[in-house]
Formats: C-alpha cells, structure tokens, sequence
C-alpha cells in the first residue's frame, strides 16, 4: 500500500503484482496502434456511413 515501499497489493485471496516496464510499453503500443487504426478507418469509411450514398450501391460494378 501507499508509503509502505511495497511492490504488491495483499487482498484477502489473491495478490496483484505490479506490471513491469516492458508490459507498459507494450500495452502502450498497442493501445496507440489500435486507436491510429480506428481513426484510420473513420476518416476512410465515415462518409459513406453518415451519407445514404454506398459504394457498393451503384449501377455500375466495373463490368
């Protein structure tokens, strides 16, 4: 617990352990990919979603 200098904290039944540096910074990499990506792919597809009009919905299919 806080100013006790201990690295876990002591439950009832179990015992959390603090994550180390390369969890955190692996955690934090993919955290940020994950929202790069998701931004990503609002920018590509959230016109098409907030407008009637579909892509996919055309006459012309390239034939």
């Amino acid at each position: 617990m806080a100013g006790h200098g201990a690295d876990t904290m002591h439950h009832t039944k179990f015992v959390v352990y603090q994550a180390g540096k390369w969890h955190k910074g692996a955690a934090t990499l993919m955290g940020s990919v994950m929202w790069f990506w998701m931004m990503y792919r609002a920018k590509e597809d959230l016109p098409y979603l907030m407008t009637k009009h579909k892509p996919w919905h055309e006459r012309n299919h390239g034939h």
